[in-house]
Formats: C-alpha cells, sequence, structure tokens
C-alpha cells in the first residue's frame, strides 16, 4: 500500500492463490532467509528505538497450503545495527553482520541457532550480506570497502563454529546499491 512501510507477505511465485501478510510492523521489514526446516524465517526490521534488527519469525503450514506466522522473536536487538540473519544449510547456525558496540563498522558474525553461545567474528575489515554455501563449508560476504566478495572457510567442533582466515572469493568488483536489500547470491552448486 503506497505510504506504508515495507512489511513481510508471502505469496505463490506464479502468482496464483492469495497473499499472505506475515507479519505487521510501522518500519520496515526485509526478509533475509528460511530456516531449512521451513520452520523459522529470519528478517530485519526498524523497531524505532533500537533500529534495525535481526528477527525471527516461526512458520506454521507450507508453500502448497499456504503459511501462518507465529509471533516474531528478536534474534538480536540493541541500539547497534543487527542485519540480514541467513541460517546456515544445516540449520544449527545464524550468520549476521552488526556494528558492534554501535559503532560504523560493520562485521559478520556468526551464532548457534536457537542458541546459546557464540557469537563468533568472521569478516576481519568489515563486512555485510552473509551467504552461506551449500555445497562447501565456506561463509560468503560483501566486502563493503573494496566491494568484492570475500570468504571464510570454516569447521564445527562439537557446538563451537570455528572460521578461518578470511580470502577473496572474486576479484571482480560488485556494484552497490545500500537500500536495505542484497544483490548477489550463490547458485546451488556454490560456483
Amino acid at each position: 500500500k503506497t505510504g506504508s512501510p515495507r512489511n513481510l507477505y508471502w505469496m505463490s511465485a506464479d502468482g496464483t492463490g492469495q497473499v499472505t501478510r506475515l507479519a505487521e510492523s510501522p518500519g520496515e521489514q526485509y526478509p533475509a532467509s528460511w530456516h531449512p526446516s521451513g520452520k523459522f524465517l529470519g528478517y530485519t526490521e526498524n523497531r524505532g528505538a533500537t533500529g534495525w534488527d535481526a528477527m525471527i519469525l516461526p512458520m506454521e503450514g507450507d508453500a502448497a497450503k499456504g503459511w501462518t506466522a507465529g509471533t516474531p522473536t528478536v534474534l538480536l536487538g540493541t541500539t547497534a545495527h543487527e542485519d540480514t540473519p541467513m541460517f546456515s544449510p544445516d540449520g544449527r547456525f545464524v550468520a549476521y553482520y552488526y556494528t558492534e558496540g554501535g559503532g560504523t563498522n560493520y562485521d559478520v558474525y556468526v551464532r548457534p541457532f536457537p542458541g546459546p553461545g557464540g557469537p563468533w567474528r568472521v569478516s576481519a575489515n568489515g563486512g555485510m550480506y552473509p551467504r552461506w554455501s551449500s555445497t562447501t563449508h565456506q561463509l560468503l560476504w560483501i566486502d563493503v570497502a573494496q566491494l568484492k566478495v570475500m570468504f571464510a572457510p570454516f569447521s564445527v567442533v562439537g557446538d563451537a563454529f570455528v572460521p578461518g582466515k578470511p580470502e577473496l572469493w572474486s576479484p571482480k568488483g560488485f556494484l552497490w546499491v545500500a537500500d536495505g536489500n542484497s544483490y548477489y547470491d550463490l547458485h546451488p552448486d556454490g560456483k
């Protein structure tokens, strides 16, 4: 609706069926990722006093029968900017970026889902918009200073996420438009 903030809706990709509102807020909302179980949707919401927060929306149903949203919960909700909660392919972890201590430099972090534990910092010199590879143990993100895609290999030891040294994933530059959306994703083959 014109003049209303962006909120979360679901509709079939082929345009058939009803449009279902999933969450309602006076602040803008941006979807980030589905948990592999289909039971949680990670998203970012501008919640006013705390600013942009990483949120989790419990979900019931499926794409064929429709979705019913539960009550949203806050994954991270401080006065820092927390954004883009991305579930790992196995659903055990969630990656996101935020400004530690309320500063202006973003970095990518990982924590267990649903918790407790972590967080573990993954990016070394700033980063936004994390993405998990579904074929390798790599977490990717955009290095905003270079406008290039970076990655870190990782391992999991018990319940701990162990990030490796960040490396350049692609020498190609990246067109950046900062408007709350992410402009890249990985093909299912991870290449």
